[in-house]
């Protein structure tokens, strides 16, 4: 992909990135300086937010630490996502880990993608459902979680203790 900045842009990008990193040792420049950067590098060039700059010292400093990018979904475990989200807009802790296995992601991954597709749905205005269509199940539901979190805390505990063995007993109901 090709970098929406120029030369003289990256000219300026490399060299705040040493002054900050190489002069004041600090793994990356402060997001506040990513304002006062973009402005100079659109004095320079073609207008730049600070939004890009950030992102051009965010992926500097991953590339240094060796921490890979943000990965697109496949589309399988799209599909499982949806497919589970469609049946459930709250997934339970177990059927979290019994995805996490199935996807070979991290349960935050899950996690995240679930609280995404909520606030989507949400701002869009439509309405989100459990797997029987009724708020006083949800509401109940919530409850049960919240009672049970040190139980869901014990269930992760034990599948990253032993992953795809865990993940398979909660799958036969022995979790």
């Amino acid at each position: 992909m090709a970098s929406p900045f120029t030369d003289a842009q990256m000219e300026i990008l490399e060299r705040t990135w040493t002054y900050f990193v190489l002069i004041f040792n600090q793994p990356r420049p402060m997001k506040q300086h990513s304002a006062i950067v973009a402005m100079h590098c659109s004095d320079v060039g073609s207008e730049v937010t600070s939004q890009q700059v950030g992102r051009f010292f965010a992926e500097r400093a991953a590339d240094i630490v060796g921490r890979p990018r943000a990965q697109a979904k496949s589309p399988r475990q799209l599909r499982l996502l949806e497919d589970s989200f469609n049946a459930d807009a709250y997934p339970t802790t177990a059927e979290l880990i019994i995805l996490t296995h199935q996807m070979g992601l991290k349960p935050a991954q899950v996690k995240v993608w679930f609280v995404n597709k909520r606030r989507r749905i949400d701002r869009c205005g439509g309405r989100l459902f459990t797997r029987r269509h009724r708020v006083g199940v949800f509401a109940r539901r919530l409850t049960d979680n919240l009672v049970n979190a040190p139980q869901a805390a014990r269930m992760w505990r034990q599948y990253e203790a032993d992953g795809g063995f865990y993940a398979i007993r909660v799958v036969v109901g022995k979790g």
